[in-house]
């Protein structure tokens, strides 16, 4: 069940009272800051009462965190059975943080709605041994936001899952989310760091995802960001051979700042020799690099999953076209889908 009441023909949340019942497993309202205080905090409290069985709930407000904590809380405590949440950015203070962490059914925790870069973040107080069922979590935030967060949330967990967001370009940022996913989480399997930011470049290197290294049991990669990676073939070889397990790897492939890359096709074979079960794959690459010598490899013992390789913005010459396609005619199946383009492109032109 969805709930805006961001219009202006609804006056109050308990509207949707009439709509609410038992059979109601999964819940979603954006309260107004303009709405009486009384009335959000009487939906708030309501809700364990007409909907006990909730799985799922989707908390959007622009309502202070300090005027409804101990709502939030008395929520919690009476939805057993709840495996995902959703809370605005600055909601997850430390005493929600321990209402969360007993939830016996918890798996899934999102945090952020918006982007609010005014404001600081201060990484809740955890108790030991909470989260125990958690197992993705999901953030849109600034890195170093974002890192405080995890740091704190995540210490009893095995999470399978991290997805985050973020306006921030910082690589030193990225880098630290990579860092304690090493040291805490190693069983992670799905990985995905996306940041939207326009402003300026920043390096991303070697260096920024050294960490990777540390988690084997990755199934699926996905990262987007501005800037391009800089690393040397041997640099990107020496993380992707670590990363027997992944079936996606989606590496980048649509920089903003796209004038060089800083692998050509030939990192292509590398990747199949090491990450055998891949079924996407999506890259960065510039095809005016040389290519290596012909292998004596067949069609079939290369990349025999792939289904879909997308080489995003990659650089590429009219001369460089027809050597290029026949390479890749030696490496892919024929099952394989061969993409290209990026979103920003589409934008720039309709701004342009």
């Amino acid at each position: 069940m969805h709930w805006d009441v961001n219009q202006p023909d609804i006056s109050i949340p308990s509207d949707s009272f009439l709509f609410m019942h038992a059979g109601i497993t999964s819940l979603e309202f954006y309260l107004q800051s303009s709405l009486p205080l009384s009335q959000t905090r009487e939906f708030l409290d309501d809700i364990p009462q007409r909907t006990p069985f909730l799985t799922a709930i989707n908390v959007r407000t622009a309502v202070r965190v300090a005027e409804l904590e101990g709502n939030i809380c008395t929520l919690l405590d009476h939805l057993p059975r709840l495996q995902l949440i959703s809370l605005p950015k600055n909601y997850l203070t430390s005493r929600i943080a321990t209402a969360l962490s007993t939830s016996p059914a918890l798996r899934a925790l999102q945090i952020g709605t918006t982007w609010d870069r005014g404001v600081n973040v201060v990484a809740p107080v955890v108790p030991a041994g909470g989260f125990l069922s958690l197992n993705k979590l999901e953030v849109v935030m600034p890195f170093a936001d974002a890192a405080l967060r995890i740091d704190a949330v995540t210490t009893g967990s095995a999470l399978d899952e991290l997805l985050i967001s973020s306006p921030n370009r910082s690589s030193d940022d990225m880098k630290r989310i990579l860092d304690i996913c090493a040291n805490k989480h190693r069983r992670i399997r799905q990985l995905n760091l996306e940041c939207y930011d326009n402003e300026e470049r920043s390096s991303l290197n070697f260096q920024t995802f050294h960490s990777l290294k540390k988690l084997s049991s990755l199934t699926s990669i996905n990262i987007i960001h501005r800037s391009p990676m800089v690393m040397s073939p041997a640099e990107f070889t020496s993380i992707i051979s670590s990363l027997t397990q992944l079936t996606r790897l989606c590496f980048n492939q649509s920089p903003l700042y796209c004038e060089t890359a800083s692998f050509g096709l030939d990192i292509l074979p590398i990747i199949a020799r090491s990450c055998k079960n891949l079924t996407t794959l999506k890259l960065f690459l510039d095809a005016r690099l040389p290519l290596p010598e012909e292998e004596p490899h067949t069609r079939e013992s290369l990349f025999v999953n792939l289904r879909c390789l997308s080489l995003g913005v990659s650089v590429i010459t009219e001369e460089t076209c027809h050597p290029a396609a026949m390479f890749l005619s030696t490496y892919l199946p024929l099952e394989c889908e061969l993409d290209h383009g990026a979103d920003w492109v589409s934008e720039l032109r309709r701004t342009g």
